[in-house]
């Protein structure tokens, strides 16, 4: 049986494998994070996984679906703009404010400021999940 499995079989049976391997090692990441990985919820401290905005930190505003959520930085505190993000882009954080569904930057902005959280905002984080 061995030879009859051509050289372009072989290699694409190792990606296969390569790619098996990968994806349980990133299955056994998620579920040991899902044993205390917080929800995606209205005031939930997030890390930006994708695009120029990766490891900026941001804040959940609105659930918009169960595959986008609303954030926003804000702005002047960590330069990401108020849009619609896929939840695979972001990943939560274990931190939490107290705002309203739908509260706008300056008040996102004041409840950083009294949780003492708006220094810590402006720094990157490195994300601990890659996006799929």
């Amino acid at each position: 049986m061995r030879e009859e499995i051509g050289e372009a079989d072989r290699f694409c049976a190792g990606s296969l494998v390569t790619t098996d391997k990968y994806m349980f090692q990133r299955f056994l990441m998620q579920f040991l994070r899902g044993l205390t990985m917080p929800a995606i919820e209205v005031g939930r401290i997030c890390v930006k996984l994708t695009g120029r905005e990766t490891g900026k930190k941001c804040v959940i505003v609105d659930v918009i679906d169960k595959s986008f959520v609303l954030v926003t930085g804000p702005k002047t505190v960590t330069g990401i703009k108020r849009r619609r993000a896929n939840i695979n882009h972001v990943e939560p954080l274990q931190d939490k404010i107290d705002v309203k569904r739908g509260a706008s930057d300056e008040e996102v902005a004041e409840a950083l400021k009294a949780t003492g959280k708006l220094e810590e905002m402006a720094q990157k984080a490195k994300p601990a999940l890659s996006p799929v």
